[in-house]
């Protein structure tokens, strides 16, 4: 089976008919979580943001992925400082928890 790699060339922006589809729900899902991870990426110091693994934004709640425990109580209580910088981006202001838990292996 073939493998078919998707680029930015495939978003809802630049081609409508995707908008009301499945495909295009998990596209604009995934447009959402790059464009949340740079704003972290942003705000957060290179060793947390080497650890911050990846990232789900699922509006009201972000969950934050890093690899160990040790990692997940440093993020925990960098939440209210992150939490009060993303407040103050409009496309963030309905931001009620952000959520730290340990990738799977």
């Amino acid at each position: 089976m073939a493998r078919i790699r998707l680029g930015k060339s495939f978003s809802t922006k630049e081609n409508p008919a995707l908008r009301d589809s499945l495909l295009g729900t998990i596209l604009d899902e995934r447009d959402r979580n790059e464009r949340t991870m740079r704003v972290l990426s942003a705000l957060l110091t290179d060793d947390y943001r080497k650890n911050c693994l990846r990232i789900v934004d699922r509006r009201t709640r972000i969950t934050l992925f890093v690899p160990s425990s040790t990692w997940a109580t440093r993020f925990r209580f960098e939440r209210e400082r992150l939490m009060k910088e993303l407040h103050r981006l409009p496309e963030y202001r309905h931001l009620e928890k952000i959520v730290v838990s340990v990738s799977p292996k």
